[in-house]
């Protein structure tokens, strides 16, 4: 029942964080996998099954990093994308794209810049968790408000 014991899994634990990661993406498993790995680390995941749900969460939960799959129905990860890097309140929050996607032309093409990171499905979640940790150590905390 301790989380202190979780430590003791294997693998390089960072100290324990309370980030918050968002998960969207349309594949239950995916979410599942991805949200069962990062809180094994510490992090704190909230997950949508789609865009509209995406985008809400990301305004009441202030995550400080969003995975985002591209395909998906109704609202695809173009548009979530779109929405969430022109909205001030989200539009420097890191998003790591999960797409089927190979090539970086293709998806720079097919999505445009916006994104700090991609990972290919279907991913490795050590991979997944390295570019989380990454992402999360490289990012400084922003405020709104206050000169540059």
């Amino acid at each position: 029942m301790s989380t202190v014991s979780d430590s003791q899994q294997g693998g390089p634990t960072m100290a324990r964080t309370s980030a918050t990661i968002l998960i969207i993406d349309d594949d239950t498993s995916v979410r599942k996998v991805a949200k069962m790995r990062l809180e094994r680390e510490g992090y704190r995941v909230v997950s949508a099954a789609d865009g509209d749900e995406g985008l809400q969460l990301a305004q009441t939960e202030h995550p400080q990093l969003i995975l985002l799959d591209i395909l998906m129905p109704r609202m695809d990860g173009r548009e979530v994308l779109r929405r969430l890097k022109s909205d001030p309140a989200t539009h420097a929050i890191p998003v790591i794209l999960l797409t089927v996607l190979e090539a970086q032309d293709e998806i720079h093409q097919s999505i445009g810049p916006g994104y700090a990171d991609r990972l290919p499905k279907p991913y490795n979640p050590e991979h997944l968790l390295q570019k989380v940790r990454t992402l999360l150590t490289s990012a400084k905390p922003e405020r709104p408000a206050g000169g540059a």
